[in-house]
């Protein structure tokens, strides 16, 4: 967490001085939704923790973890439609790594593939979005839950970011994981997580 904080500082530096300094780009203007019109690009990086199961049950021990993930997006419709669905459609592919601190097991990593529906209200600065992902992954977490060390994911999100000039954004998200290996073992029981993911991006 201390090196993604450390990062968004970095990245607010930057924009700020890309704002002050950078020779202007009619291609690319300042107002709030010029990042999200098609064939535009999404760098980001983002770290939570996440808290399983949501329900308790008898039969599911606790698997808490931390976790990292970056993102590459690129955004797939121009801003449509009006009211407060307006909005764009972004494709994410994002690589992740995490560790739990409570439970058993020692590592986490794989790659997911997100589908996102920005929400974009006319010249504000809050963003909302809401998206659905699957991927795979290698980890050692509680094999009682898990059967073996490759399993699936299904994931889904929503959250807010928040515009710093054209270019950068803070993003905070509520996150809901499932893991599983598809009943390619006979133990399949699953860990389903949610947790809170603090990132920055940048837009471009």
């Amino acid at each position: 967490m201390a090196f993604l904080l450390v990062s968004i500082v970095a990245g607010l530096s930057a924009d700020a001085r890309s704002v002050m300094f950078a020779p202007t780009d009619s291609s690319f203007d300042s107002s709030p939704d010029s990042a999200f019109r098609r064939g535009r690009w999404e760098v980001g990086v983002c770290s939570g923790i996440f808290f399983s199961p949501i329900i308790s049950r008898p039969n599911r021990t606790a698997v808490n973890f931390s976790m990292t993930e970056i993102q590459l997006g690129y955004m797939l419709t121009n801003p449509n439609h009006e009211g407060w669905y307006r909005g764009n459609l972004e494709l994410l592919g994002g690589i992740f790594g995490g560790t739990p601190f409570t439970g058993h097991g020692s590592y986490l990593g794989g790659g997911t593939l997100w589908l996102r529906y920005n929400f974009l209200p006319a010249n504000w600065r809050i963003k909302p979005y809401a998206q659905l992902g699957a991927g795979a992954e290698l980890t050692d977490f509680d094999h009682r839950m898990l059967g073996q060390d490759f399993n699936f994911n299904v994931d889904g999100a929503f959250g807010l970011r928040y515009l710093i000039g054209s270019r950068c954004s803070v993003n905070l998200e509520y996150r809901y994981e499932h893991y599983s290996d598809a009943y390619l073992t006979k133990r399949n029981r699953g860990i389903n997580a949610q947790g809170v993911m603090l990132g920055i991006s940048w837009l471009f």
